[in-house]
């Protein structure tokens, strides 16, 4: 997770990544969460783009106009919004409208990397990366989460241990009630 601030721009606007790695599973829903930080009061537009990042993928563009300097409250009236989302990702991509956060939903595979957000002022840009791992759920399960058909697994494994349990009880107790008869003879 890192800042970049556009060259010659001033540090008034930057993005704040509430996480540097997501970790989701295949067909789940991820939130790339972030927080905008210090606008301009005397701003009327701004626009949120998310990348993927390598390689170069737009993903969505939102754009914030006709704002009048309401930068603490830019997702309320009298402010525009309008989402654009890349048509590989419609249904599948939109945005937190009072963040600027990434929602993804129905996650593949290759959704897995590295995710650009990038907002863009009247004078000032500001950009950080954050990534996304997308775990298959039984590759999930090998790392502590259990999966129902591994449960199943576990749960028939203990009964079958208990079921040799008992068999080998009722061996030892048969086996010692035969040496005491023999020694009683």
């Amino acid at each position: 997770m890192f800042f970049l601030p556009h060259p010659g721009a001033s540090s008034k606007l930057s993005i704040v990544p509430h996480a540097a790695q997501v970790h989701a599973s295949r067909n789940a829903t991820a939130l790339l969460p972030i927080s905008i930080r210090s606008l301009d009061p005397a701003w009327e537009y701004f626009y949120i783009t998310w990348n993927f990042a390598s390689p170069n993928r737009p993903i969505l563009v939102f754009v914030v106009d006709r704002c009048q300097g309401a930068a603490h409250r830019w997702w309320e009236p009298p402010c525009r919004l309008k989402l654009d989302v890349a048509q590989v990702y419609d249904g599948r991509a939109d945005i937190s409208r009072q963040n600027g956060s990434l929602v993804m939903q129905g996650l593949r595979a290759e959704d897995t990397g590295t995710y650009r957000v990038t907002v863009k002022g009247p004078s000032e840009e500001a950009s950080a990366d954050m990534n996304l791992t997308v775990t298959d759920v039984a590759a999930g399960a090998a790392w502590g989460g259990l999966s129902v058909g591994n449960s199943i697994r576990l749960g028939f494994s203990g009964l079958v241990l208990c079921l040799l349990g008992l068999i080998v009880a009722e061996f030892v107790s048969s086996h010692q009630h035969m040496v005491m008869h023999h020694d009683a003879t």
